[in-house]
């Protein structure tokens, strides 16, 4: 089965926009299990 260039692109797009939703998410629960705690509770994980 051969895939076409759109669809190969298409999938591409697909994996890019996964990959930075993944990204994002990773730095908010981030931001949020690290940063806030240390600046508003003033403990360390």
């Amino acid at each position: 089965m051969k895939i076409s260039r759109t669809e190969s692109e298409k999938n591409s797009e697909i994996f890019l926009n996964t990959f930075l939703s993944i990204l994002f998410f990773l730095t908010f629960v981030y931001a949020l299990f690290c940063y806030l705690p240390n600046k508003y509770l003033g403990f360390h994980l």
